[in-house]
């Protein structure tokens, strides 16, 4: 059976993978706004990046060395998310549940007591020559000769 939208199908791979997603790309803007804005900056997007990456950014801060300071803690955050997305995706594919990256990888495969598809025979290469499926006539054969 052909799955009109595969998200919902896999949705234990995707739906975590979107959250880390998420997180990840927050910490980069947040680091990137942070290179221009101070930090008690009331605008209501950076507050919202605040946020949403102040607890992830407690445990990045447990696991990172404190020689780095807090401005660039939101990229070494970046780096664990981005290793995290990675895992999760191996750990996936060990066990053999990634979804496909191509359409044809969510289309249903034939069974052994199917026979496979057949295939559209190739175009001629030369303007002058027979197509493959027609036969040639009598005169062809001999114009050929």
């Amino acid at each position: 059976m052909l799955v009109q939208f595969p998200f919902w199908e896999y949705w234990y791979f995707h739906v975590p993978n979107y959250l880390l997603a998420t997180i990840m790309y927050t910490m980069a803007a947040r680091f990137g706004m942070g290179l221009f804005a101070p930090a008690d900056w009331p605008n209501y997007i950076w507050q919202g990046f605040r946020r949403l990456t102040n607890i992830p950014l407690v445990a990045i801060r447990w696991l990172t060395p404190h020689a780095i300071t807090d401005k660039f803690l939101p990229l070494v955050g970046v780096f664990w998310f981005a290793i995290l997305r990675a895992l999760w995706a191996l750990l996936f594919l060990a066990l053999g549940w990634l979804p496909g990256l191509t359409v044809l990888d969510a289309a249903p495969q034939p069974t052994p007591d199917q026979p496979p598809a057949l295939e559209a025979p190739m175009a001629p290469t030369a303007p002058d020559a027979a197509p493959v499926d027609e036969p040639q006539t009598e005169e062809q054969e001999e114009q050929a000769q």
